[in-house]
């Protein structure tokens, strides 16, 4: 959602520098952080497997950037709230998919 209500500060953040400003939530926390430790929570819960853990932060992050960048700026543009809610499903439950629980996903209407 920050992507879509932040279309400029993303750009900014994350197209314009080769390394960008690293920021912290409340709690000193920085993203990519949160997201390692949601993964490991993932393993710890054995939703993942070890294996199935190695590497997934850079895929996560990726396929969550990637995705921020086609709605703002890309195909995914029009997508209703609805259908991106479905697309955003799909891509977290796709970098993991293989390495832990089938997942459930939600089709995509034609747009």
């Amino acid at each position: 959602m920050f992507a879509l209500t932040e279309s400029g500060l993303f750009r900014l953040l994350f197209t314009a520098y080769p390394d960008p400003p690293e920021g912290k939530d409340a709690a000193g926390e920085d993203p990519y952080s949160l997201l390692n430790a949601a993964l490991g929570d993932l393993v710890a819960v054995g939703y993942l497997t070890g294996q199935g853990r190695a590497g997934a932060e850079v895929t996560c992050w990726s396929a969550v950037h990637a995705l921020a960048v086609l709605n703002i700026d890309g195909r995914l543009c029009g997508l209703s709230s609805s259908d991106r809610d479905a697309a955003l499903t799909v891509c977290s439950s796709g970098s993991t998919a293989g390495s832990g629980s089938a997942a459930t996903r939600p089709s995509l209407a034609d747009s």
